[in-house]
């Protein structure tokens, strides 16, 4: 958690920076799951998307955006367990939420700036903060044996990439964005899993810029 305390204390020193051009908010839903590993296809789960962004001027049709949100990822499975009792094996839901808090630095190009409205694309790296995860079992058919508990497997740290694209509209100085994006972890997030296992996240916002 360091490095996450770090990066929040610069914060406030970048978007007091000479070229900052805008800052602003965005927030929408994400559906994520698990990629990458050869013997389990994994479902998705949805979740929710908030954050704050900060837009350096480069040039007309470019800014370097770090963003600051917090928001949902993780998985579903579902796979038969043998109790080893001689009975039939049960099927078993297994949900997979972890909570980041993550961090993209990506460059966007708008390439008509002065427009009513403008597409815009974007990309950049990401690194995210985990924050809380949890598995939830229950069995196929008996939903009140659902329980919960932490998830110690998932790593702390998920770095990743991110591209998107969406369109700006220019509100008299204000800038409503509507984005889509995909981010694709590039760390196995599971600890002692030989089974590599990455966060794949698409998400859709709505932003504001001021």
């Amino acid at each position: 958690m360091t490095r996450l305390a770090l990066i929040l204390l610069l914060l406030p020193a970048l978007a007091s920076a000479q070229y900052l051009e805008r800052y602003g908010a965005r927030v929408g839903g994400a559906g994520s799951t698990y990629v990458g590993d050869p013997d389990t296809e994994f479902d998705g789960v949805g979740g929710l998307v908030v954050g704050f962004t900060f837009d350096f001027y480069v040039s007309e049709t470019l800014t370097v955006r770090p963003e600051l949100s917090y928001l949902n990822k993780g998985a579903r499975v579902q796979t038969p367990v043998d109790f080893g009792d001689g009975g039939t094996p049960v099927d078993i839901n297994a949900r997979f939420d972890v909570t980041y808090i993550e961090v993209p630095v990506l460059v966007r190009y708008r390439p008509r700036p002065f427009a009513r409205w403008t597409p815009a694309f974007h990309a950049g790296p990401t690194v995210a903060f985990n924050t809380g995860a949890t598995v939830t079992f229950s069995a196929v058919g008996a939903e009140d044996t659902e329980f919960q508990q932490s998830d110690d497997s998932i790593k702390g740290v998920d770095y990743g990439f991110a591209a998107g694209a969406g369109i700006d509209v220019d509100l008299d100085g204000r800038l409503l964005s509507l984005e889509a994006r995909y981010t694709r972890g590039i760390t196995n997030i599971v600890s002692d899993d030989d089974d590599p296992k990455f966060n794949g996240t698409w998400s859709l916002t709505l932003g504001i810029g001021l």
